[in-house]
């Protein structure tokens, strides 16, 4: 399968519309014809998709393309998504997390409400208590108890009867 028509819309119309378009079916061919994998093809290909955007953003025609303006690129784009010599820190996770929060017009958020959430979910999709607690790293049981609400509609569903009562 051709790696440029797995492309998203966006990816795939910055590589048409860059200066790379004429190189790209070459280079995806190229992958192909190495055996990458379908993913690592997938992968490599965006990256270019990116990197002809980002040309395209600079005005930097294809002439101009050396080391220095690939370092340059690499320290831009590459850096600043995806860190991979040192692990992401939770100021940066909060910081994402706010920012997304402000693309959707939420004003205030942290990023608590986010495990809050996904506890809540867990717990009224039958998952246990254990369960959540493992998922949410506590130590304690005590501490996930704070996620049990009273469901009582699902509580008198699984109640049994009083003894000796006609119910």
């Amino acid at each position: 399968m051709d790696p440029i028509s797995l492309l998203h819309a966006r990816p795939k119309a910055w590589l048409a519309t860059s200066v790379l378009a004429p190189h790209a079916a070459a280079f995806a061919t190229y992958l192909t014809h190495a055996r990458y994998s379908s993913q690592s093809c997938g992968t490599y290909v965006a990256s270019l998709a990116h990197l002809g955007r980002w040309m395209s953003q600079c005005c930097l025609p294809l002439g101009q393309l050396d080391e220095a303006a690939v370092e340059l690129f690499l320290a831009v784009f590459v850096r600043r998504l995806a860190p991979h010599d040192q692990p992401i820190s939770a100021h940066a996770v909060r910081r994402v997390i706010r920012d997304a929060f402000g693309r959707i017009g939420l004003t205030h958020g942290r990023s608590h409400a986010l495990r809050h959430t996904l506890a809540c979910r867990l717990l009224d999709q039958g998952g246990s208590i254990k369960e959540v607690a493992d998922v949410l790293r506590h130590r304690s049981l005590n501490t996930t108890l704070i996620y049990a609400k009273l469901d009582h509609p699902r509580l008198a569903a699984v109640a049994l009867p009083w003894p000796g009562s006609s119910t």
